[in-house]
């Protein structure tokens, strides 16, 4: 049984990420547990609050990419360290970036154990990807890796400011009655921005950082630190791995840039192909389409909003960035609300769901510089003109994510850890 009875998680950071917590705390609370949720935003009056709930040793703080971990106001100093450090808690940390991204936070909590020592020793990570997890291990093995934690589905529970919307969500939705065919949720970075960082050096750097780049288009299978590692190696000679850790962090625009690369492409071959396509987010007017005439940009909106935007189309198109092991909560969020999910594959995602199962996979390749997207093209064509296999796809793949991948089925996980 678990000693935990109370939880900590926060909002006022990421609206993602609060959006998360939220769905998770709501999982807590049905279970018993009482959850503070801390506002980042209004830290100074919660601070006395939390020490007020905290129950030594028998609270948990959960939180999702190092929030409340970043040397907030009101909750860090650089002489007495974090208020949790002062209380017997245990810290479960939801990275869902890749650890690369966070290597800045693995070294201020190592120089905040010093202030304080314990901090390291109730750390615990957990990881949206197994190769995530294999990098913990090799990079950052003062760090107790806690395990693999896939991110969730949220389904919509008919609640909306927009009643059309909201007539929509009371019923289960048939693709015949939704109002556009394909979205993609998620922004765009003009492939331009990144040049500061691949041409800010020298020439010789250039080619160094555009050999990954196009190693990585190329084989969209290998992942992101693989293909660094590769490099350098090549460049440099056989390296340690505990050499390249630092580089790696400061050489993750190349994970951006193909990230925007494969978005980028994907949309411009289906748009380019006529079909009807909205986008939600930011920097897409700086795509260039042949033909712009079926392609809308639906400004950058908040987490509930996407859900309803995915359950009113047929089809939400996901490009994973670069979860070779895990997956995207757009994936899930899709199937749960009834829209087919047209994704490229991982390891993990193709154990859960084959094909056919709310989703249809692509292959990467078909995006790559060589290929004209034609078996893109094809594909879409093909779900598009039967409506009833979309649903019935769409049924088969939620009976699966209802059941097995939700936020309250990651809660129960994390209760597990708990005792």
């Amino acid at each position: 049984m678990s000693k935990i009875e109370r939880i900590i998680m926060f909002e006022g950071g990421v609206e993602t990420l609060d959006y998360f917590s939220r769905q998770m705390g709501q999982a807590f609370e049905a279970h018993g547990l009482l959850v503070f949720y801390f506002n980042l935003e209004d830290a100074a009056s919660d601070v006395k609050k939390v020490k007020k709930f905290i129950l030594s040793g028998k609270t948990a703080i959960v939180t999702f990419n190092f929030e409340g971990f970043e040397r907030e106001e009101y909750i860090y100093d650089h002489v007495r360290g974090y208020i949790w450090q002062h209380f017997d808690i245990e810290i479960y940390n939801i990275a869902v970036d890749h650890p690369y991204f966070y290597d800045n936070r693995f070294e201020h909590l190592l120089e905040d154990d010093k202030i304080l020592p314990g901090l390291i020793k109730k750390y615990h990570h957990l990881s949206i990807d197994r190769e995530h997890q294999k990098y913990m291990r090799i990079f950052y093995p003062q760090f107790d890796e806690a395990g693999f934690l896939p991110l969730a589905g949220t389904r919509l529970d008919g609640k909306s400011a927009d009643t059309v919307i909201c007539d929509k969500i009371a019923k289960e939705t048939k693709a015949k009655d939704k109002s556009r065919d394909i979205i993609f949720t998620g922004n765009y970075t003009d492939l331009a921005f990144f040049d500061q960082y691949i041409y800010g050096i020298n020439d010789e750097y250039a080619q160094f950082y555009m050999g990954m780049i196009d190693d990585l288009i190329a084989n969209p299978d290998k992942t992101v630190e693989n293909v660094i590692i590769s490099h350098c190696n090549e460049e440099m000679g056989p390296q340690r791995l505990s050499d390249l850790r630092v580089p790696i962090h400061k050489t993750i625009f190349v994970d951006m840039f193909v990230r925007s690369y494969f978005r980028g492409k994907m949309i411009q071959t289906l748009a380019n192909a006529g079909f009807e396509i909205a986008v939600v987010g930011a920097g897409w007017e700086t795509l260039p389409l042949k033909k712009p005439n079926r392609f809308t940009i639906i400004p950058q909106t908040n987490s509930r909003r996407c859900l309803e935007l995915i359950k009113d189309s047929r089809i939400s198109v996901n490009i994973m960035p670069w979860f070779k092991n895990g997956v995207h909560d757009r994936v899930f969020n899709s199937i749960i609300n009834d829209t087919v999910c047209f994704t490229d594959g991982s390891g993990y995602l193709n154990e859960v769901l084959s094909d056919g199962e709310g989703l249809r996979y692509y292959d990467l390749n078909d995006l790559s510089a060589k290929s004209d997207g034609s078996h893109i093209v094809d594909s879409m064509e093909k779900l598009l003109s039967d409506y009833d296999k979309l649903d019935s796809m769409a049924e088969a793949g939620k009976k699966i994510v209802s059941a097995d991948h939700t936020w309250k089925n990651r809660a129960k996980k994390l209760m597990e850890l708990f005792s």
